[in-house]
């Protein structure tokens, strides 16, 4: 039997908790835990700057969902290890007249530069959290980054009870920063489903 691993069932279940419970939204709206960026590298296996390159489908010969998968040139490794080259896979696509997506993920345009936050999970990579962990990057010497976080956020208090943010928890705006922000920050690394 194959299972997830706790932090991504636990994350699951949330997710269909919150989608079920909250207050009225569009029903194309994807809910969240918001993460501040050491949450969110201590849950990755990897955050990267890198390349966007071309996009495949696939059908997931577990869900028989379609999936994208879309190649990545690795040009840092900020934290954790990846290769040189990976691809990123998003639950995303029509094939065979089977569509699948999910609301909040961000599109990886090709040719477009940005720093990923990746969890591995029995060697596939995936976007940790979302439009939470895709930054756009700028062409400068110090890249400024930016996201567009599109998924309906909530914050965890210490008693447990959630409330919901109306945007993200603020993140580094240039490399540098963000740079200083993971230094020491220890990631989750990979993970199986078994």
């Amino acid at each position: 039997m194959h299972r997830f691993p706790p932090t991504l069932s636990a994350l699951a279940v949330l997710a269909v908790l919150l989608a079920n419970t909250a207050a009225p939204r569009s029903a194309e709206a994807t809910s969240a835990l918001a993460f501040t960026v050491p949450e969110m590298a201590q849950l990755s296996a990897a955050v990267v700057v890198g390349s966007v390159g071309t996009s495949r489908q696939e059908v997931h010969p577990r869900y028989e969902r379609p999936v994208t998968a879309t190649t990545v040139r690795v040009e840092k490794v900020l934290a954790g290890s990846a290769p040189a080259t990976l691809e990123v896979r998003q639950w995303r696509g029509t094939l065979d007249g089977r569509s699948s997506a999910v609301p909040g993920d961000p599109s990886l345009e090709r040719g477009e530069r940005g720093l990923f936050f990746l969890r591995q999970v029995d060697g596939q990579w995936f976007l940790t959290a979302l439009s939470q962990a895709y930054f756009t990057m700028g062409s400068e010497s110090d890249p400024h980054l930016a996201r567009d976080v599109d998924v309906a956020l909530w914050l965890r208090a210490p008693d447990g009870t959630l409330s919901r943010l109306e945007s993200a928890l603020p993140a580094p705006t240039t490399l540098s920063a963000m740079e200083a922000v993971l230094a020491g920050v220890v990631v989750h690394g990979p993970e199986g489903t078994q």
